[in-house]
């Protein structure tokens, strides 16, 4: 009768972390969809965005190219009245009128170089900007994609990338098997923490339950990355207890 009852209750608990399994996969598969949407959106911005930065970049080439040749002409006509000049008779005030279109000849020039300079740096600053923005926003929706993708793998109960070997005592245990295919291409893909932080969920399922690898709650040290122990545990609930209190007084 005792083990009648232990095994209902132990398949009560089978069926709810079922469930709990199923509910969780159903987010996920909304999570990817609405990250699928996401995506397409941000693509078709950007190349909204694309088209108007082209746009721009055409309006502010034709205005500067108007802008030089009014300099270059008012550069050419002081030119000719210098050389007109130089052929006068150099009186003081032929002189002095000779040194202010040299003057603003050389502050024309002046200003010519620093109006190209300074629309290529807009242009420049322009680009970086939108490359940083798109940059950031497609790196988040990548994000929701792989951790999808890989919450799935870890699912798969065909996917088994453990190896057994002996220790020094002769006790069997599993290590990740570093040869295994999908944790290569992680690994080359996306670096050693990425691949490192998949490894370490994928012992945790493994040494929790081996045989379904589905998450149940676990009591946990985020500060050392391990299980809290139950000492740990009481102690946290204690602190916000007491600080409840400090509040509610």
């Amino acid at each position: 009768m005792k083990k009648l009852e232990q095994s209902e209750s132990h398949n009560k608990d089978l069926q709810k972390k079922l469930d709990h399994s199923e509910a969780q996969k159903k987010e996920l598969r909304k999570k990817l969809e609405q990250s699928e949407a996401q995506k397409n959106e941000l693509e078709v911005h950007k190349q909204m965005n694309e088209m108007a930065t082209v746009e721009q970049k055409k309006v502010d080439e034709k205005m500067l190219a108007e802008e030089l040749k009014v300099l270059e002409l008012e550069i050419e006509q002081m030119r000719g009245a210098l050389r007109v000049m130089k052929h006068e008779d150099e009186d003081l005030e032929a002189k002095k009128k000779m040194d202010e279109i040299q003057e603003k000849l050389k502050e024309k020039q002046e200003e010519y170089t620093n109006e190209r300079r300074s629309n290529d740096e807009v242009e420049e600053a322009r680009k970086e900007l939108i490359s940083k923005k798109y940059y950031e926003e497609e790196a988040d929706v990548k994000a929701v994609e792989l951790c999808s993708l890989w919450q799935e793998h870890l699912r798969d109960p065909s996917w088994h990338p453990f190896r057994i070997i002996t220790d020094k005592e002769g006790k069997t245990k599993e290590i990740i098997n570093e040869e295994d295919d999908k944790l290569k291409a992680l690994k080359n893909e996306l670096g050693d923490e990425v691949c490192e932080k998949v490894t370490t969920a994928m012992m945790e399922l493994n040494e929790y339950n081996a045989s379904g690898w589905y998450t149940i709650p676990e009591l946990w040290n985020f500060e050392e990355g391990r299980k809290a122990s139950l000492e740990e545990g009481v102690v946290f609930l204690l602190n916000k207890w007491k600080l409840l209190r400090k509040r509610k007084r």
